[in-house]
């Protein structure tokens, strides 16, 4: 997890890999975001036989930029897996919570095991085209 501004520097850095939407349009989304949580609590309870309820709603109102800009869910890496190799396009989901006042940010990759397997894969034909014998082991 990565406060805002820690995040907009990481984009801003890493800005390259970034396939779609594009890096900016994250970026702007990084360093205007805002959000407020809105919590309602309410609690009854019958006195002929005891019954209580509980009721807790939270709801989470998120903007960003000025205007109506449009919170990315998901967006695409364009990277190579594997120094010379292929590119790949990896998806990424776009996380945010609100803790202690400030926003957090952090992305998780989607399989990206996925991705590795199939970029090993490619090297391990590119060698066997080659003539090499190539022996693989079990974990």
């Amino acid at each position: 997890m990565m406060e805002q501004e820690d995040f907009a520097i990481f984009l801003e850095d890493n800005n390259a890999d970034i396939q779609s939407p594009g890096g900016e349009i994250l970026l702007s989304v990084a360093l205007t975001l805002q959000a407020k949580t809105e919590v309602n609590f309410s609690s009854s309870k019958r006195l002929d036989n005891g019954q209580v309820q509980f009721t807790y709603s939270e709801n989470i109102d998120a903007r960003a930029g000025i205007g109506a800009l449009e919170i990315p869910r998901e967006f695409t890496l364009g990277m190579r897996i594997f120094k010379n190799g292929e590119g790949y396009a990896l998806k990424a989901r776009l996380k945010y919570r609100l803790h202690s006042g400030k926003v957090k940010f952090w992305y998780e990759l989607d399989r990206e095991e996925n991705v590795i397997e199939d970029a090993f894969s490619g090297y391990v034909n590119r060698l066997a085209d080659c003539g090499y014998t190539v022996l693989l082991g079990k974990p």
